[in-house]
């Protein structure tokens, strides 16, 4: 479903289009397009450094201006400010176009009347440039969207910030990441209602953290029918309290993060000391309460050896404790990319160090009737599990969302495979990294 059709509110093309109109109207632009880039962030009241890129026939003009830094050479400066010009064009300069000449005669005349004296213009760049800061690279689906689940169909997805109690490495997002305003996730709950969404997934960074959250999950489930789960590490929820108020406010469902048996490894990877038990304090609360719980651990360097142990773990915490309503279903996820991509290419562990790992923990766990999930959107190729198919759930590429699949692609040895339609491909990062390695196709189909 488009983000058209769902009409959703839009807060940073808001901010952009704000910003955009505030440096057209203080430089004089007109209706001519330009897009913005943010060079380096100022203080507050200050433009720190941004770049304006202006599409010409045969290439693009870039204006970078904000406050002067000491001994800076730029095309202008002055009052504290600096003004240069370069093009995506590494053979040609734009004073030697005559029309791109006087363009950017045009914008230094404009910005030296900009910055001296300071007008309300130049007060007006700075106000939405606050307000935009923080954004630049950040898009609304980020927030909120929709996306294909294999059983479930259309999901509703909303995304309460970035912050979190945890600092897992493995995360594909920046912690200081800002947010948009309490009062957008009310409205954007409201719009999927309309479009007629059952079924809400809320995550973040920890959406239990997150002061919106329990009146959010009342809201989606009391006001509009939905049923509601919650991404989240479930550190909270040890809370009784907590506990308490989401089970009111109508929570039905939890999808924890559990990356390890072992809390010092479980504790290295998260970079949060002490919380390995509070998770597991919590899963155990959420089960008591009778709210679902499926677990997700991402696998790794750090902990596939220890994976084996994490099935364990589960049966014996988490399963037969709880007979009316034990743990169902497990996770086993492929990292992608990592905030901090210096880390990621020395954790990919490759696929056949991983698959009799697998194998083992699959097997404990399909002998408790917990399901293993493992080739998903965010799972592994199907070849993994080639000696016994059935020991895991299968999904048809179908019933997923093509962007949550658009990084998948079909090397050379699945081109023969028996299996390839029902197999999302393989991450391009593990074929950069390690080639075909592991890829072992399915001759024939197997028999699930």
């Amino acid at each position: 479903m488009s983000e058209e059709v769902t009409q959703f509110s839009p807060f940073i093309p808001e901010l952009r289009k704000k910003l955009r109109g505030a440096l057209a109207a203080g430089f004089q632009l007109d209706e001519m397009k330009f897009s913005v880039e943010q060079l380096r962030p100022g203080q507050s009241g200050e433009i720190g450094g941004i770049r304006l890129i202006f599409p010409f026939p045969d290439n693009q003009v870039f204006v970078e201006l904000g406050e002067a830094r000491p001994d800076q050479h730029a095309w202008w400066t002055g009052h504290g400010y600096f003004l240069s010009y370069g093009s995506d064009s590494r053979t040609s300069d734009p004073f030697q176009n005559p029309d791109q000449r006087v363009f950017l005669e045009r914008i230094k005349k404009n910005f030296e009347r900009l910055v001296n004296p300071a007008g309300e213009a130049l007060e007006a760049i700075q106000v939405a440039l606050e307000k935009w800061r923080g954004f630049h690279g950040i898009n609304d689906s980020m927030y909120r969207q929709l996306s294909a689940h294999p059983a479930l169909g259309q999901v509703a997805n909303l995304r309460l910030g970035f912050r979190c109690n945890q600092d897992c490495w493995f995360c594909w997002q920046g912690r200081q990441w800002p947010e948009p305003p309490d009062h957008l996730y009310k409205t954007w709950l409201d719009e999927l209602a309309i479009t007629g969404v059952k079924s809400l997934s809320i995550t973040g960074g920890e959406p239990t953290i997150h002061r919106a959250l329990p009146g959010l999950v009342e809201r989606a489930t009391q006001s509009h029918g939905m049923f509601v789960s919650v991404q989240t590490n479930a550190i909270r929820f040890a809370k009784p309290k907590f506990m308490e108020t989401m089970t009111k406010a109508g929570l039905e469902e939890v999808f924890v993060s559990l990356h390890a048996a072992d809390s010092e490894i479980s504790d290295r990877m998260t970079r949060a000391p002490r919380t390995h038990e509070l998770t597991l304090k919590g899963i155990e609360a959420c089960l008591e309460a009778g709210v679902k719980v499926y677990l997700n651990c991402v696998v790794e360097r750090e902990n596939y050896q220890d994976i084996a142990n994490h099935a364990e773990l589960i049966v014996n915490r988490f399963v037969r404790p709880f007979p009316h309503n034990p743990i169902r279903k497990v996770t086993y996820s492929h990292p992608c990319s990592y905030y901090d991509a210096s880390l990621w290419e020395h954790t990919l562990v490759p696929l056949d160090e991983l698959r009799p790992i697998l194998l083992k923990t699959a097997e404990t766990l399909n002998s408790e009737k917990v399901y293993v999930d493992v080739v998903g959107s965010c799972g592994f190729p199907p070849c993994l599990f080639r000696e016994n198919p059935n020991l895991v759930q299968w999904a048809s590429p179908d019933n997923f969302d093509p962007e949550d699949t658009s990084g998948r692609v079909y090397p050379e040895p699945c081109q023969e495979c028996a299996f390839k339609p029902q197999c999302l491909g393989v991450r391009k990062e593990y074929l950069d990294l390690y080639g075909t390695r592991g890829l072992t196709p399915f001759e024939v189909l197997p028999n699930l």
